[in-house]
C-alpha cells in the first residue's frame, strides 16, 4: 500500500513538474517572430488544459507526444525565419563588399591612368625642341584637365550611389530590427516587447498598472466579412489606442484580438479611469474599405485592469487583468 501511495505521489510530482515545464517553455520561448511565439504559447496552454487536475498516465504520454510535435513545428518555423533574416543580412554585406570592390577597381584604373600621364611627361622632357615641348605639354595638360573633370563626376556619382545604397541598407536593417518588437499587422509593440517592458517594470518594483483589452464579437467580423475586414478592425483599434495613451505608455498586441496597455507610475484608481476612457474613445463605428466598398462595423471592447503587486510575476499580473476582463464581459458595470 505504501508503495502505491509513493508511486502516486511521484506521479503527481512528475505531472506538476511537466506542467511547470510547459509554462516555462512558453514564457522563455525565443522571440523569433511574434506570431510564431503566440502560436507556441497557445499550443502549450492547450496542452496544460488538456491535462486537467488529475491526468491519467495515458494522457500524460499523449501530451508528451503532442509537445514534441509542437516544439518540432516551432523549431522548423523559427529556423526558416532566422534563415531568411540571415540571407537578408548576407545580401547586404555582399552588396557593400561589391560596392567597395568597385571603388577599389576604379582607383586602380585611375592610378594606372595617372602613371601613363607621368610616363608621357617624362618622354616630353626628352624632346629637343622647346616649341614641340610646349605643344605636347599643352595637349597633355588639356587631357589631364579633362580626365580630372571626368574622375570628379564619376566620384560624385559613385559617392551618391553609395550614399543611396547605404541609406537603403540602413532602412532594411531598421525594418528587420523592428520585426523583433513591432507587431507586423497593427504597427504597435508586439507581445515580446510588451513582456520585456513589463519585466523591466517588475524588476524596478512599480508602481504601475496594466489594461487588458479584448474585442467583443471579433470572430463574427471574420466569419461574416472575412479576415481582411478583421485585420482592418485590429489596425483601426490599435491606432486609436496608440493615439489616446500618454507618451510614456506602451500599447502592444498581446495576441489575436487582445491588446495590452502598460501604464508606468499609475495606480489602480487612475488606471480604472483610463480604462473607461480608452474603451469609450476606441470603440464605435469603424468604416472599413473592403473589396472596393465601405463597410461600417460597430466595434466595442471589454477591458480589465490590474495594478502590480510587489513580488508577483508578469504572468500573475496579466492573469489578474485577464480575470478582471472576463468579469467585465459578464458584468459591464465593473468599470
Amino acid at each position: 500500500m505504501a508503495e502505491i501511495e509513493e508511486y502516486e505521489e511521484r506521479f503527481r510530482a512528475a505531472v506538476e513538474v511537466y506542467t511547470l515545464a510547459l509554462r516555462l517553455i512558453g514564457e522563455h520561448a525565443p522571440p523569433v517572430q511574434p506570431d510564431l511565439v503566440h502560436r507556441l504559447r497557445q499550443g502549450l496552454a492547450a496542452l496544460r488544459r488538456s491535462l486537467g487536475s488529475d491526468p491519467a498516465a495515458e494522457q500524460l504520454a499523449a501530451s508528451g507526444r503532442q509537445l514534441e510535435a509542437t516544439l518540432r513545428e516551432f523549431g522548423a518555423a523559427a529556423s526558416e525565419v532566422l534563415e531568411q533574416r540571415e540571407k537578408e543580412i548576407r545580401g547586404i554585406i555582399k552588396s557593400l563588399a561589391e560596392a567597395t570592390q568597385s571603388l577599389a577597381a576604379q582607383n586602380e584604373a585611375r592610378t594606372a591612368k595617372l602613371a601613363q600621364f607621368t610616363q608621357k611627361l617624362e618622354s616630353i622632357s626628352r624632346v629637343p625642341s622647346l616649341t614641340e615641348i610646349q605643344r605636347q605639354l599643352g595637349e597633355e595638360v588639356e587631357r589631364l584637365r579633362t580626365y580630372v573633370s571626368t574622375v570628379r563626376r564619376e566620384q560624385e556619382t559613385s559617392l551618391e550611389q553609395m550614399r543611396r545604397e547605404l541609406e537603403m541598407f540602413r532602412e532594411r536593417l531598421k525594418r528587420a530590427e523592428a520585426l523583433a518588437y513591432i507587431d507586423a499587422l497593427t504597427g504597435v509593440s508586439n507581445r515580446a516587447e510588451g513582456e520585456r517592458r513589463l519585466a523591466t517594470l517588475v524588476a524596478r518594483g512599480g508602481p504601475f498598472s496594466i489594461l487588458f483589452f479584448d474585442l467583443n464579437g471579433f470572430k463574427l467580423v471574420n466569419d461574416r466579412w472575412g479576415h481582411t475586414a478583421g485585420d482592418l478592425v485590429l489596425k483601426t483599434f490599435a491606432r486609436r489606442l496608440a493615439q489616446n495613451v500618454r507618451p510614456g505608455d506602451t500599447v502592444c498586441r498581446w495576441g489575436g484580438d487582445e491588446f495590452l496597455v502598460i501604464l508606468p507610475d499609475c495606480r489602480l484608481e487612475t488606471a480604472l479611469w483610463r480604462a473607461k476612457h480608452l474603451a469609450r474613445v476606441c470603440s464605435g463605428l469603424f468604416t472599413l474599405a473592403v473589396a472596393g466598398q465601405d463597410l461600417v462595423v460597430n466595434v466595442s471592447a471589454a477591458v480589465g485592469a490590474a495594478e502590480f503587486y510587489p513580488g508577483e510575476s508578469v504572468e500573475d499580473l496579466v492573469n489578474r487583468a485577464d480575470k478582471f476582463l472576463y468579469r467585465e464581459k459578464e458584468c459591464p458595470t465593473l468599470i
